[in-house]
């Protein structure tokens, strides 16, 4: 990653033989890298001008999508990344409401979009006519069963969504607990199918105070990233708390695959942790960012079925 002058990735996308990389620390929000000439383009730069965005979230792109999409965190817009010619551009897409808005994932003109509304935990969005709805409550918290909808929020806002390709369902997979949840798509609504629920987060949560929500040091980290294929779900899974790894607690040795059942295929332990990945079927690879003493881009090739 060094070598495109890339020192803090974020997030990444895979798709043939682009890659799109979400900076932490840059001028502009992504890099996208040809693998295959070696060229490079950046997009989105960060401001407050025409065409900028302070924020970004959520880079992402489930397998099998020709979309990349992400939210823009701060004025409520989705941010569609397209070919136009030889490059990429970026387009504005203003959503209903100012969220904000966490996470995205979309097929087509159907836009699945988490974040902190009070009306549900998922907002259906049509881009077709710009209609939109919201959909199935926040999982409970053993320890805080009396939360608003603002702390469920932000104790469940932390995740990442994948879509099935055929868009009947899409995985939601909890960065800071345990948790996973599988919800169906059918008719223009949203329903849980099935939730995986491991642990709950180790949370301090005083409403009314000026530092309502905090994480326990010793909350385990959960799952960091997800993508997807038409047969199954790849996470990756940390399992640390920040009192043992600090800043790395988001280092990820552990690839996860499930069915769209919720049931376990298999797991990898990785001889590099990663901290986000993207999946590819034509090469059957996974490739992830590490981003330990240095920022790299690696590749696990999966095994034949």
């Amino acid at each position: 990653m060094e070598d495109y002058y890339i020192y803090a990735p974020y997030e990444v996308v895979a798709r043939d033989s682009l890659i799109m990389v979400h900076n932490f620390k840059d001028d502009y929000h992504v890099t996208a890298i040809d693998l295959y000439t070696g060229t490079k383009q950046n997009l989105l730069r960060r401001g407050k001008g025409p065409g900028e965005a302070l924020g970004m979230n959520a880079l992402t792109s489930s397998s099998g999508s020709k979309y990349v999409n992400a939210v823009e965190a701060n004025r409520g817009y989705l941010l569609d990344f397209r070919s136009q010619g030889d490059s990429l551009v970026c387009d504005f897409r203003k959503l209903p409401t100012a969220g904000p808005y966490t996470s995205v994932v979309r097929r087509d003109s159907m836009v699945v979009l988490g974040g902190m509304f009070e009306e549900g935990r998922f907002m259906y969005y049509n881009l077709k006519d710009s209609s939109y709805r919201y959909f199935c409550d926040y999982p409970e918290h053993p320890d805080y069963p009396e939360l608003g909808y603002m702390e469920k929020g932000m104790l469940y806002g932390s995740c990442t969504l994948g879509m099935k390709p055929d868009g009947t369902r899409f995985v939601c997979v909890d960065n800071i607990a345990g948790r996973i949840d599988i919800y169906n798509i059918d008719d223009r609504s949203i329903s849980l199918h099935k939730s995986l629920d491991f642990y709950p987060a180790e949370v301090r949560i005083e409403s009314g105070s000026r530092t309502p929500f905090a994480v326990r040091k010793t909350n385990r980290q959960g799952f960091c990233d997800v993508d997807v294929s038409d047969e199954c779900f790849y996470t990756i899974y940390s399992g640390r708390t920040f009192e043992e790894y600090g800043t790395a607690l988001t280092d990820c040795e552990y690839l996860m695959t499930f069915d769209w059942e919720g049931d376990p295929l298999v797991c990898y332990r990785l001889d590099r942790p990663v901290n986000s990945i993207s999946y590819v079927p034509e090469e059957r690879a996974v490739y992830g960012l590490s981003v330990q003493d240095e920022a790299l881009l690696v590749r696990f090739d999966l095994p034949e079925n």
